[in-house]
């Protein structure tokens, strides 16, 4: 039975602290406006890197930018063959 990795708590009440001082300093409105920007190219189908980067360099998170891949065009679900 291999052994499985356990999470420290207190590092995780670190993260989320970090996460949430970091987005306490961003300007919102700017990062709001890259995220739509963002979805427009999705949408389009342009060149997503500039506005991904845009994204990033505002502030947004991972998450964010991924969020909104995911309402532009879903997420994947294997077919099920039975």
């Amino acid at each position: 039975e291999p052994e499985l990795h356990q999470v420290d708590p207190d590092s995780t009440a670190h993260q989320l602290a970090r996460l949430a001082n970091h987005k306490a300093k961003r300007n919102e409105a700017e990062v709001g406006l890259a995220l739509q920007q963002l979805a427009l190219a999705l949408s389009a189908g342009d060149n997503v890197m500039p506005p991904t980067v845009v994204a990033a360099r505002s502030g947004a998170t991972v998450g964010e930018i991924s969020d909104v891949m995911r309402r532009v065009f879903g997420v994947y679900e294997e077919p099920n063959p039975w």
